[in-house]
């Protein structure tokens, strides 16, 4: 599995890379992953769904065969553009009704996610 997240990993956004990694050891999530992209490492960020194509190509997958789970607007859009199955995990941010319907499923909270991945054994 892999992460493509819109901060920054190299240089200049440290502290959200770091918040990101503190949120995925909190939900026990932090092992489970082999690569993690950054939005420097791709020409356009979210909602364009270069960063989903860049961490389904590290993976050695296309993005048809990727599931995605996405808690913002801008990255239910990537996702779905890039052509992923979508999982949409509610936060702070509100997500309007036709964002939400680009999701196949809808998961209750990270930990959720992180149990749904334990039982999984990936």
């Amino acid at each position: 599995m892999a992460v493509g997240t819109g901060s920054a990993l190299r240089g200049g956004d440290f502290d959200t890379h770091a918040q990101g990694r503190a949120q995925l050891a909190a939900a026990n999530l932090q092992g489970f992953f082999q690569a993690v992209i950054g939005g420097d490492q791709v020409e356009r960020g979210k909602p364009a769904p270069d960063i989903y194509w860049r961490a389904a190509a590290a993976l050695g997958v296309a993005a048809e065969n990727c599931g995605v789970f996405e808690d913002s607007e801008p990255g239910l859009g990537a996702a779905h553009a890039a052509g992923a199955r979508v999982v949409w995990i509610p936060d702070l941010a509100p997500v309007t009704r036709s964002a939400q319907k680009l999701a196949s499923a809808r998961a209750g909270s990270l930990r959720e996610v992180a149990e749904f991945l334990k039982k999984r054994g990936s």
